[in-house]
């Protein structure tokens, strides 16, 4: 009984040692210099990090302890001219004062639209570009 709870034990550390690697594997991190909306939530400015789940249906949005702080949904995929993107950038709608976060990009990847809007709007990259 003892060798049995030893081996799940074992077990266990291994699968919460390898998720954690999994995670730092795929989080890209940014910093974000303002306020912004994503979904229903107001968000402060500050160091995040956005990590694709498998599959790529969802992305998650983590604080700079990691800690989640959504789960936002992908509308859909978004391809740059058939090559992957060079860095981690993030594009936030901006209409009348206000920023929503409606595109990631992610490096070595497509990008994800998660929000879309038919209002007249103006794009803020995050990083800008140089």
């Amino acid at each position: 009984m003892k060798k049995i709870l030893l081996q799940s034990g074992s077990l266990l550390l291994t699968l919460v040692l390898a998720a954690g690697f999994v995670f730092a594997q795929s989080a890209q991190k940014v910093s974000i210099p303002f306020n912004f909306t994503l979904g229903n939530s107001h968000l402060t400015a500050g160091t995040y990090y956005v990590v694709t789940l498998s599959g790529a249906t969802r992305l998650e949005l983590r604080d700079s302890g990691q800690k989640l702080v959504s789960v936002v949904p992908v509308i859909t995929r978004l391809a740059r001219s058939g090559k992957a993107a060079t860095t981690t950038r993030l594009v936030f709608d901006t209409i009348a004062d206000e920023r929503f976060l409606s595109e990631i990009w992610i490096t070595g990847s497509d990008g994800f639209l998660v929000r879309a809007t038919g209002e007249k709007h103006e794009h803020t990259l995050v990083p800008p570009e140089m």
